[in-house]
């Protein structure tokens, strides 16, 4: 940017003592060459830097220097413009503000700062800095004008700025093919790339999928001033950590379809912000002005908290995403909440497995470890055994964990469940959104299992068993008391522990049914905090909306718990052309009062976990609990994957049987629906509840309820 320049002989400074005047234009060039500096530090930054405070004092000194460039060159424009000063020249240091913009929203997710990107970005390209013919030769100025069209792309993106983005794609598809012919000897491949990503991105993030906002409405969502908590610890969502990586997955630059319907997901939606127009004037000295104030007032609602923060890691290593998470959790306040959004292809693991039955671990001192590694219960998902095993053993050697990254890098990309272990000293809400999550939930059980307290028999030697956590069940397993090891199973994972056998005239005296085992089988220790999880199916069901890729439109289990109505459809194979914006609103309308119900009674159940009930009061994590309830409920009931439980997502610790598939109160609210879509026929309703809502068995596939 920085250029040989005619000095002009306006000067500015000079003060008393008859010291020389410096120029203008050596002045400004002077001011832009600190920013640059500041810039080109800044920019090399990670977005989530440890020190918060030494990064926010470092970044509001970049962006004061370049608030006196912007303010020196409208001051002084013509004389600037004599002196060599070039559209491009100043269009770049809009491009750069608003780069400053867009890079403080990503680590503060306040809306205010993602708007005034918005406003730069849209300068630039309205008073036309950048030439639209591509300069003959100028191949770095062609280069800037491609780059300032992606990153405006995001911008867009993420405020839905619908009519924008297709615009800024018809833009770029032109300047791209001007480009290819003004510089046929350069190969234009990566942007040709960028272009695609865009087509795949647009194709499923649909008018259809932003009918409603996917960001907390206090118009259309209960007021968070009206949520209610049976707990005496009320906690809020503060940060979240988002993270997605599927192979040949739809994604824009670094944000996913995924991460991108998360990152709305958990910010508030601003009345007035509906596709609102930004407007651009000219200044009569050619400078641009923007009606920037109206435009805030429309935008941002002063009287909204502000957003959690959030951190989206695109393909990270384990060491980063470590390091990342260790820095929220230092910084959490004590009534924070932090969520991990977790979103993974192919689940790893390295415990040893049986034939792939299930997982044995051994028990010893402090904690649960894998049979195959060392004492250590820490390090064992890292050891080296293969040696010892034989090439079926070693291929289940990569068992229970998420994938974040291509094969083959020695699992720097993996994400275990011991990794997450050390921050439940803080508490956590997970979940997680895998392909084949057995292995990985597998891994995550015996965390949970740590919560054991008591069992009550029911039959000898097979138990099925119930874990209870300060009086609530938390778990219900079967168990095997064979010689010296104790065979747990979960669902279809089985689970081995050594245990020590206690002698009949040392077992407590209680029930004929009951025996308290805490004490003879040994977990992992407490680290302060009991987890919130909630876990996708760990069988994908594709949908019947066309032949392409699972991934094609996103996971359907996080459209389910950010846009429900859309996955929904997605699920019956409904197209947005095919539904009319009525039958859409209707449905919509019924799911919303629907969840405020079940939230109601939620927090009015007894038997409620405490650590749920910790967070029903912060509202985006009550509409995500709420929503996997209702996910898991169509899922249940949908006739292809009816009492197929690979199917059916599941949640750690388990939350009240009241508002589980099998009663009428969630078969009602599924029935109304697949009513209001004519689909009602895809559906196992019980009897009753199809005779209560007027549906016939030729409307309906009708289970008996005994």
């Amino acid at each position: 940017m920085q250029q040989q320049h005619q000095p002009n002989q306006s000067g500015v400074g000079g003060g008393g003592g008859g010291a020389a005047v410096v120029p203008v234009s050596e002045a400004f060039w002077s001011l832009v060459q600190k920013a640059d500096k500041k810039f080109s530090k800044i920019r090399h930054l990670p977005y989530y830097h440890r020190n918060r405070e030494e990064y926010d004092a470092y970044f509001y000194k970049v962006f004061r220097v370049y608030t006196q460039v912007w303010k020196m060159q409208q001051e002084n424009r013509q004389k600037l413009v004599e002196s060599g000063l070039r559209r491009s020249e100043i269009g770049e240091i809009a491009s750069r503000i608003a780069q400053l913009y867009f890079g403080h929203y990503m680590r503060t997710s306040q809306a205010s700062y993602l708007h005034e990107a918005f406003v730069f970005y849209d300068a630039v390209l309205s008073r036309d800095y950048f030439n639209s013919k591509v300069d003959a030769g100028d191949l770095p100025l062609a280069t800037k004008q491609l780059r300032l069209i992606s990153r405006f792309l995001t911008v867009c993106l993420l405020l839905n700025r619908n009519q924008m983005v297709h615009q800024l794609l018809n833009q770029l598809r032109v300047l791209l093919d001007d480009c290819k012919r003004t510089f046929p000897e350069t190969d234009f491949k990566e942007w040709k790339l960028v272009l695609q990503e865009l087509h795949r991105f647009l194709k499923a993030d649909t008018n259809f999928m932003n009918i409603r906002p996917l960001r907390y409405s206090t118009v259309l969502d209960p007021h968070p001033d009206l949520l209610t908590s049976p707990a005496k610890r009320n906690l809020r969502l503060r940060d979240a950590v988002l993270s997605s990586y599927h192979h040949n997955e739809v994604k824009f630059s670094e944000l996913t379809l995924d991460t991108f319907r998360m990152v709305q997901c958990l910010e508030w939606e601003p009345s007035g912000s509906f596709h609102q127009p930004s407007v651009m004037k000219n200044s009569q000295n050619g400078s641009s002005t923007s009606t920037r104030t109206n435009y805030s007032q429309d935008i941002i609602d002063p009287t909204l908290p502000p957003n959690p923060r959030k951190a989206v890691l695109y393909r990270p290593s384990i060491s980063h995403f470590l390091a990342v998470v260790a820095t929220i959790c230092e910084e959490l306040p004590p009534d924070g909440v932090i969520l991990i959004y977790l979103s993974a292809s192919d689940v790893f693991c390295s415990f040893k497995l049986f034939h792939g039955k299930g997982i044995i671990l051994k028990t010893t001192g402090t904690g649960v470890y894998s049979e195959a590694t060392s004492s250590s219960p820490f390090v064992s998902e890292r050891q080296n055994v293969r040696s010892a095993q034989s090439k079926e053993e070693r291929s289940s050697l990569d068992a229970g964990c998420l994938q974040f990254g291509t094969r083959g890098n020695g699992g720097i990309n993996c994400i275990f469940p011991s990794d997450i272990v050390p921050f439940t000293r803080r508490p956590l809400f997970l979940v997680v959104d895998g392909d084949k999550n057995e292995a990985f939930e597998a891994s995550i059980i015996h965390h949970v299992l740590r919560h054991l307290r008591h069992i009550r028999l029911q039959w000898f030697p097979i138990v099925k068993f119930r874990i209870f956590d300060k009086g609530r069940v938390v778990e219900r397993v079967q168990i095997v008391f064979d010689g010296t090891m104790i065979v747990l199973r979960h669902d279809s994972v089985v689970h081995k522990l050594s245990y020590n056998r206690p002698q009949s005239k040392h077992l407590p005296n209680m029930g004929q049914n009951d025996l308290d085992v805490s004490k003879y089988v040994r977990m992992h220790p407490e680290k302060g905090e009991t987890a919130a999880i909630l876990l996708s199916p760990s069988t994908l069901y594709h949908c019947t909306s066309g032949n392409s890729p699972h991934h094609s439109n996103g996971s359907l289990f996080t459209a389910f718990i950010t846009a429900p109505v859309q996955a929904f459809c997605l699920l019956l194979g409904i197209s947005g052309s095919d539904v009319e914006l009525d039958t859409y609103f209707k449905a919509e309308n019924l799911l919303s009062s629907s969840l405020n119900v079940w939230g109601s009674h939620l927090v009015a159940t007894d038997s409620l976990h405490p650590v749920w009930a910790q967070i029903l009061g912060d509202p985006f994590l009550r509409r995500l609990v709420l929503r996997f309830l209702f996910c898991r409920a169509v899922l249940a009931l949908y006739a292809p994957t009816f009492n197929k439980k690979e199917f059916i997502p599941r949640c750690m610790p388990s939350l009240p049987e009241s508002l589980s598939p099998s009663t009428a109160t969630c078969q009602t609210v599924v029935a109304q629906i697949a009513n209001v879509f004519g689909a009602t026929s895809s559906f196992r309703i019980s009897e009753e509840v199809a005779l209560a809502e007027n549906i016939t068995h030729g409307d309906t596939d009708s289970i008996s309820s005994s």
